[in-house]
């Protein structure tokens, strides 16, 4: 993900700690039913969590 404001709050706030984005990626995902084309994009509620799951697990201790 490039610009907008993710980059803009994410550079302006300079926390220390990692921040992970988690939004439909900078293209056009196609047609399809809006379940399918957020599943394909990362952007669906299950892929959301499972990012989180995956920094948390991934995150020293």
């Amino acid at each position: 993900m490039l610009g907008g404001l993710f980059e803009t709050v994410a550079a302006q706030r300079g926390l220390g700690r990692k921040i992970v984005p988690i939004a439909s990626p900078d293209e056009i995902p196609g047609a399809g039913a809006l379940p399918m084309v957020h599943d394909r994009c990362g952007s669906s509620a299950n892929a959301a969590a499972d990012r989180v799951r995956e920094e948390l697990s991934a995150a020293p201790s």
